[in-house]
């Protein structure tokens, strides 16, 4: 979890990048994994540069935000969102229908 490596390790330049179709895990500029969504799957996210990171007491860096998961076919999607003053990380467990977004 690229939270905790941050708070254990103190590494504040682990991020993640944000895509349509794809996120990856950056050390810097170095990009350390991409994961490619499956086709159909897309992200859609209002974190400033679509880049989530962390400072070293847990809070984000800059702002929180809220990251969607889009199935372009049947419309159905879920929320991650990151509480901007904890860093606290809310998984919502339900599948909403109906997504209008970008």
């Amino acid at each position: 979890d690229i939270k905790y490596s941050i708070m254990t390790e103190g590494d504040l330049t682990l991020r993640i990048v944000l895509g349509n179709y794809s996120y990856s895990l950056k050390q810097g500029t170095k990009v350390i994994k991409t994961v490619q969504l499956n086709p159909g799957i897309r992200i859609n996210n209002n974190f400033k540069d679509s880049t989530i990171g962390f400072s070293y007491n847990g809070p984000p860096a800059g702002a929180g935000g809220t990251v969607s998961v889009i199935d372009e076919i049947s419309k159905k999607y879920c929320e991650i969102t990151i509480v901007p003053a904890t860093g606290r990380i809310v998984l919502k467990n339900t599948v909403f229908e109906g997504y209008k977004g970008k």
